[in-house]
C-alpha cells in the first residue's frame, strides 16, 4: 500500500482511540477504586491492546486489497 494510504489509516486509528468509550470507563473506574498507580496498568494494557488489534486491522486490510479489489468492495 502507498504511504499516504498508511497516514490516512494512522490518522484515523489515533482518532479513535482518542473518542471516549469502555476503555476510557475502565480506566475511571479503575482510578477511583484502587488509584492512579495501579490505573496506570490497566491504561497500559488497554493502549497495548487498541494498538495490536489497529495493527492486526491494517495487516489483514492490505493483504485483502493486494488479493482482491472485489473482495474488499464486497466486505465494505
Amino acid at each position: 500500500m502507498a504511504l499516504d494510504t498508511w497516514l490516512i489509516y494512522l490518522l484515523a486509528s489515533i482518532g479513535l482511540s482518542l473518542t471516549p468509550g469502555p476503555n476510557s470507563l475502565l480506566a475511571l473506574t479503575h482510578g477511583a477504586l484502587y488509584g492512579a498507580r495501579r490505573t496506570l496498568f490497566t491504561i497500559v494494557g488497554g493502549v497495548l491492546g487498541f494498538s495490536a488489534l489497529i495493527a492486526l486491522t491494517m495487516f489483514g486490510l492490505s493483504a485483502l486489497l493486494q488479493t482482491s479489489a472485489a473482495v474488499l468492495g464486497v466486505l465494505k
